[in-house]
């Protein structure tokens, strides 16, 4: 009864986490997040399932970067684009599978001011696009987080490919 428990809680906050991540609670939304929630929340083995505590801090980590995020453009598009400074910039990433790399990758381009505009495989390496250039540093120490917490919550299963 224990484990029912525990998985309806798991795959309840993966269905929040992807109505936020599409900024809507529709039928629609629920039942895709439900589905994708399945997949991941199934235990292929051990080491493959998610895990509660570090999918939490993911969760606070999204949603705080997409009030402050959305906060910040909205103050931008106010001030008439002062103080804009487009830059692209290339960055390493971690994730280890492609079902990480998939989640970083979504994480950031549904933030607003940020997106992912290429991702390079053989050299691990993405590159983004930023409307305020000038915050380079934190967005890449940012990434960096957000790539080692979904690490923590979703890692890799033994029977996934490993991206080399």
């Amino acid at each position: 009864m224990r484990a029912l428990v525990y998985f309806v809680l798991k795959l309840s906050l993966l269905v929040v986490v992807w109505c936020l991540l599409w900024q809507s609670f529709s039928y629609a939304n629920l039942l895709s997040g439900a589905g994708i929630g399945l997949l991941l929340v199934r235990r292929r083995d051990i080491s493959g399932s998610v895990r509660l505590v570090p999918f939490v801090n993911f969760v606070r980590l999204l949603v705080t970067d997409l009030v402050i995020s959305t906060w910040d453009v909205l103050l931008t598009i106010f001030k008439g684009n002062e103080g804009v400074e487009e830059k692209v910039i290339e960055i390493a990433y971690s994730p280890k599978s492609s079902t990480q790399l998939y989640l970083l990758v979504v994480a950031i381009t549904s933030t607003p001011g940020t997106a992912v505009i290429d991702v390079d495989k053989g050299r691990s390496t993405m590159r983004l696009h930023l409307l305020h250039g000038k915050e380079e540093d934190a967005v890449r120490s940012h990434v960096a987080e957000l790539s080692n917490v979904i690490d923590e919550f979703l890692p890799t299963p033994i029977s996934e490919e490993v991206l080399d």
